[in-house]
């Protein structure tokens, strides 16, 4: 009888596992469709671009479905890209250095809500409003602190970089005792590089060890990527990529600002990082971050900010959704180290992520795109979900009358990102012009715009400028335009008229060269980085008086007004706007100081 049972439970036994096999079998995805589509999108998407490299990774839950390269990791030795390609993820780097800072928090060594300065001895910065506000460790981390978007003084070096550049980031908090704040914290969303870099300094006072170190002991091994580092060393080295322009292979400068955008990893070590995700912070048997922890980074930090309107942050992870299917909650972040590009996003509650990264400098888009493709195509094939492919079709948006005194408020003069604008009526319409594009607004109602873009007369006609809009909001006695695409913050434009200018300060318009340093030094493509001329004027047509700067071979120029003898403010809020002019005197001489640089005018 003992027998008799024991062959029973057996034969039960094995139909379980029958069944359980059988089961499982059909719940795997065919994900093959999505493989062939991908790869031909890419491939006509490069030839199109002209891009030379190009590694993705698409991942369900803790099985990379696909990681693979495309193009070239060497061209001249026609070395192939493929998942071991290590590419430089620029700000993508931010999601190691929030994970840093979320450990320390996780072991009661640091609390978000507390001053920066309270874990960087020495940190202070200065500032033009009444009431200045705390800088925590939360505001630099979704970029509300109000410090500058950049420190340009040394902020790239050239390849091979010198011996001590990992630890240049240190000398930050010393560099700005001088500098100021552009706004009050939590004032608005203003992307900021150089918080980052602070918060770099945050996790080597806090732990103990250099940032580089920390990252690799804590984060990088114990998730076994391989192929990453926070520096270029042996780690990546015999995979490391060379960056393209227009093909031509060209030297990639290093930058002084690691936990900003130093990072190198490849598609298939960023799979690791997805699948610790999936897992709820575990990587298989290291607990990178709590469950509790990881699901605080991807909740919005930014509701109570006015200004940012319906654009949404996390801890770092942007909240958008660009998708096209309702209801998806992903969680992403782009980097941009020239003429590196990589895009990174991962939807937690479907176990889905994609990531792409390329070596040209003409893919700064692209990868986004393929990112993009890559997860709606794994939405349909795991979830039956499809993007909604009549988006922007069907019943042509009615458009509302301005009454004249609305129109009256909205035009005249605006500082943006862009430079100045000056928005004049047409018809209906606030029409603004900017080198060869003629942009025009139509209002939906009193305070929401479409936008309408020619170039040289003709419309421009593309699927991202159908949710590209513009808002008004009237706040702190500011008049000021909110560009969106989609929910996303673009940028802002703040209505401002022309300053008086004082003697003094007109004395000092002419040209001026740095003279802290020796740009000599630089190779062509550092050199880029660098401003090769710098000029104080005065726009004839506008009145306004201009900081001028050539650099990145463009000429960018910042309005500014001057708020007494010795200090001046650039126009607008956002990404380089609001920051501080000083002029100085050393040795008997006016030096002007910007972003680090020291400047004499020229004879």
């Amino acid at each position: 009888m003992k027998n008799i049972l024991s062959y029973f439970f057996k034969l039960f036994l094995l139909a379980i596992i029958a069944l359980f096999i059988k089961h499982s079998v059909a719940q795997q995805v065919d994900y093959s469709s999505l493989k062939e589509e991908i790869t031909k999108f890419v491939k006509k998407d490069m030839k199109k671009k002209k891009i030379t490299g190009l590694s993705v990774a698409l991942i369900d839950n803790q099985e990379t479905i696909w990681s693979t390269g495309f193009g070239y990791e060497i061209k001249s030795e026609k070395k192939k890209a493929d998942k071991n390609t290590v590419y430089r993820i620029g700000s993508i780097s931010k999601l190691f250095t929030a994970t840093a800072i979320m450990q320390l928090v996780e072991e009661g060594k640091v609390n978000l809500d507390s001053s920066l300065s309270k874990y960087i001895p020495g940190f202070s910065i200065k500032s033009h409003f009444d009431t200045a506000g705390t800088i925590t460790v939360r505001s630099v981390l979704t970029h509300e602190s109000g410090l500058p978007c950049d420190y340009y003084y040394n902020f790239f070096f050239d390849s091979p970089p010198p011996e001590n550049y990992a630890t240049e980031y240190r000398k930050l908090p010393e560099y700005l005792k001088n500098e100021y704040v552009v706004t009050q914290p939590w004032y608005n969303f203003s992307y900021s590089n150089l918080g980052f870099s602070l918060l770099g300094n945050v996790v080597a006072n806090v732990s103990g060890m250099d940032y580089t170190d920390y990252v690799v002991k804590n984060i990088l091994d114990p998730m076994e990527m391989k192929n990453s580092s926070v520096i270029v060393n042996d780690r990546v080295k015999s995979h490391l990529s060379k960056g393209y322009l227009k093909k031509e292979e060209i030297p990639t400068p290093y930058i002084r600002d690691l936990a900003a955008g130093a990072i190198l990893s490849s598609s298939d070590d960023m799979a690791n990082f997805m699948k610790m995700i999936f897992a709820n912070g575990k990587y298989n048997e290291n607990q990178i971050l709590k469950k509790e922890t990881l699901e605080s980074m991807f909740q919005r930090q930014n509701k109570d900010v006015a200004l940012d309107l319906s654009f949404k942050i996390g801890i770092t992870y942007w909240l958008e959704n660009p998708l096209e299917i309702a209801g998806i909650k992903p969680v992403s972040h782009g980097g941009d180290l020239p003429p590196f590009h990589a895009f990174f996003m991962v939807i937690p509650e479907y176990k889905l992520g994609a990531i792409a990264l390329s070596n040209s400098n003409s893919s700064a888009g692209e990868v986004r795109r393929i990112v993009i493709k890559m997860l709606q195509k794994a939405l349909e094939v795991k979830a039956g979900l499809k993007k909604n492919e009549n988006e922007g079709k069907g019943k042509k948006q009615e458009l509302a009358v301005l009454n004249k005194q609305l129109m009256k408020q909205y035009l005249g003069y605006y500082a943006s990102p862009f430079g100045i604008l000056e928005f004049k009526q047409k018809g209906n319409s606030i029409v603004t012009k900017k080198s060869v594009l003629k942009i025009k607004f139509l209002p939906v109602n009193d305070e929401n715009f479409l936008v309408k873009v020619k170039v040289l007369g003709f419309p421009v006609k593309s699927k991202s400028l159908k949710k590209l809009r513009m808002q008004y909001l009237f706040t702190d006695q500011k008049n000021l335009f909110a560009f969106l695409m989609d929910s996303t913050l673009i940028g802002y434009a703040e209505k401002v008229t022309p300053p008086e200018v004082p003697a003094v300060w007109s004395q000092r318009f002419g040209d001026y060269e740095i003279v802290n340093l020796d740009c000599d030094s630089y190779s062509e493509p550092a050199k880029q980085f660098v401003p090769s001329s710098i000029a104080l004027k005065v726009d004839k047509k506008t009145s306004f008086p201009l900081l001028q700067m050539k650099m990145m071979k463009q000429t960018i120029t910042f309005p500014f007004k001057p708020i007494n003898s010795s200090e001046a403010i650039t126009y607008g809020i956002g990404r380089n706007l609001g920051e501080t002019i000083q002029f100085t005197n050393e040795d008997g001489e006016e030096i002007l100081m910007y972003s680090g640089y020291k400047m004499k005018k020229t004879e």
